[in-house]
């Protein structure tokens, strides 16, 4: 039987580290003390995290608890925390369906869908208006497939600079989904009213919000609180191109 205590800390540990989060503000999301949290990051917590805690705390980072096993599980598995792909989830209700359902009985999983995407230019995203927006051959830079999104209007980007090191490095290829909800903790294209597009995480701190970079050694966050800007799509995944 697989380790869920151990599953759910190795994910914690991740998205942690990946979301600049604090345990204090692990322990605050989930109703938990600070105590219990450290004690679960540094495995000297015997029961671990379960229950309402572990499906608040999964929440906050835009998770399900059971993305957060499936993505420790990949980690303890010795996969790249950063080419994880969420459970399959039911296109009619929108849950996550469990893999022992789909393989029981004379039912199995299916390869996953590749989605052709167009790759398009910072200035083309800043031009982005709508969901129902669409790209043409024409637009693209080039194309590219993906199982991270099925939405037929998603888009990809080549990531400029290094705000965003260590995660997403200069080059490498960014899906951005456009119907995806966006919430604190979500990896954003955004763009302002001058219709210039960035890559940034989206920081939602009560009434306060926030765009930040991932490198703070070198850039600061924008505070965007009544500041006028537009989300155009939710980063889900990249691509490393060779």
């Amino acid at each position: 039987m697989k380790n869920i205590k151990e599953q759910y800390r190795r994910a914690l540990i991740y998205l942690k580290r990946t979301h600049g989060k604090t345990i204090s503000w692990i322990a605050d999301k989930g109703g938990c003390s600070h105590r219990h949290i450290q004690g679960v990051l540094s495995d000297k917590e015997r029961k671990g995290i379960g229950g309402e805690a572990g499906e608040r705390i999964a929440s906050a980072f835009t998770m399900t608890y059971a993305d957060m096993l499936s993505l420790g599980q990949w980690i303890i598995d010795g996969h790249n925390p950063e080419q994880w792909i969420p459970p399959l989830r039911s296109l009619a209700t929108g849950r996550y369906v469990a893999k022992a359902l789909l393989t029981a009985g004379n039912t199995a999983i299916g390869p996953p869908i590749l989605q052709k995407v167009p790759i398009i230019s910072w200035v083309q995203a800043g031009g982005w208006q709508d969901v129902e927006d669409q790209f043409h051959p024409g637009d693209a830079d080039d194309w590219i497939h993906t199982t991270a999104t099925n939405h037929p209007n998603a888009f990809a980007l080549v990531v400029k600079g290094d705000s965003m090191e260590p995660l997403f490095l200069e080059g490498e290829t960014i899906i951005v989904d456009p119907g995806r909800e966006a919430a604190t903790g979500s990896y954003v294209i955004a763009k302002n009213g001058d219709n210039e597009a960035t890559f940034k995480q989206l920081v939602v701190d009560g009434p306060n919000v926030y765009l930040r970079p991932l490198n703070t050694d070198l850039y600061k966050q924008w505070d965007m609180t009544g500041v006028t800007f537009k989300i155009i799509g939710v980063v889900v995944a990249k691509e490393q191109r060779y």
